[in-house]
């Protein structure tokens, strides 16, 4: 048994002792079916991620009333896997739904409609709005700031979000600034090898792939694999990114011959995980017949 299968075990038998003791009507036990979900999640399992929180969500709202925190949780968790499986117009939905849900509970400037707002910014960023995400991404950065100060892991989310707005904008000078910052606050917090430090090197390394600074990219991009794979394992989404973007460094750096297996294995594993018609499996076979295409012509130059 690995590590992630035992911390399965270990939060499906925290849930079967809640329902023996207190049966279904329990907050403690609702927070275990939530942290269970994000367990999901990040382990790619997305389906049962998904089913958990559509069988939890209307026992919930009988519970305690449409309003309530959980109810928040329930739709943020459910909006991140419709967002993580590319059914973004049902993500923003419901991330719109639990930002209206915080602001009626916490008001406008509180940390959780901070939350709420990248979320959405997120959202509406992947379906091309980004100008309307910008404005969210400003609001949420500066409730983050007057809440946990300019050196808060959340306040580092808040910046990444928003310099990714200003990299495709081409505002690079600002975007690099905003990252490094990021990367600087998060690697005080967390440490060097963890995945959110492996996140914002990610972020470093393809705006640096866009100012063609490509060998200072791929130090940081051979870093993000190395610490997905550790934390992760090597058949997760995260490392089929991380793989995919290291080989359109060596692309780029015309090293062929490295890129083409880490983009066989990206393919195997999205096609392991979200099935062979995903979009992130196109993109990775796109990249892959490219790849082969230059290299095929570029040698009879």
């Amino acid at each position: 048994m690995n590590k992630l299968e035992e911390v399965e075990q270990l939060l499906h038998r925290a849930i079967l002792i809640y329902e023996m003791n207190s049966g279904h009507e329990n907050i403690e036990l609702y927070a275990n079916y939530l942290f269970l979900v994000e367990f999901y999640r990040v382990s790619d399992k997305f389906i049962e991620a998904e089913n958990i929180c559509k069988r939890i969500y209307p026992l919930i709202i009988n519970e305690y009333g449409k309003d309530h925190v959980m109810v928040t949780g329930t739709l943020l968790r459910l909006g991140g896997i419709l967002k993580d499986t590319n059914k973004l117009v049902e993500a923003e939905k419901l991330y719109r739904l639990a930002l209206e849900i915080e602001m009626s509970n916490s008001g406008k400037d509180s940390p959780g409609v901070s939350f709420c707002l990248n979320n959405l910014g997120t959202v509406l960023h992947m379906l091309g709005r980004s100008n309307e995400a910008e404005s969210l991404f400003k609001h949420a950065l500066k409730i983050s700031e007057v809440c946990f100060g300019k050196y808060h892991p959340i306040f580092s989310g808040c910046i990444n979000n928003l310099a990714l707005i200003y990299k495709q904008t081409n505002r690079i000078s600002e975007a690099e600034s905003m990252y490094r910052r990021a990367l600087e606050i998060d690697e005080e917090k967390y440490g060097k090898h963890n995945p959110i430090v492996a996140t914002d090197l990610n972020n470093l390394a393809q705006l640096l792939r866009a100012s063609n600074r490509t060998s200072e990219a791929e130090v940081m991009a051979q870093r993000v694999l190395k610490i997905y794979e550790n934390c992760f394992g090597i058949i997760n989404s995260h490392v089929a990114v991380a793989l995919n973007n290291l080989a359109m460094i060596y692309e780029d750096l015309r090293r062929f011959d490295e890129a083409i297996p880490l983009l066989k294995r990206a393919i195997e594993i999205d096609e392991i995980n979200l099935g062979g018609t995903h979009p992130p499996v196109g993109l990775r076979l796109h990249n892959l017949g490219t790849i082969f295409f230059y290299k095929q012509n570029l040698k009879s130059l």
